[in-house]
């Protein structure tokens, strides 16, 4: 027999005519939580956007 297992988040959306619904299920014995991982995508995130946007030097045309 299979076992019920209930969503951890649960997102409707409709587009169109379409209502779409998403589900997201965890494991309940998991070391790193939902929470974890979204600040962990959070941070790696603002760390790339800070590695883009370091000032450059600016080209030879506008160099004074």
């Amino acid at each position: 027999m299979t076992e019920k297992r209930t969503p951890i988040f649960t997102f409707t959306q409709r587009i169109g005519n379409t209502n779409f619904t998403v589900r997201a299920y965890c494991d309940d014995d998991i070391a790193v939580t939902y929470e974890d991982k979204l600040l962990e995508l959070i941070r790696s995130g603002v760390l790339q956007a800070d590695a883009s946007e370091k000032p450059k030097e600016p080209p030879a045309e506008h160099a004074a």
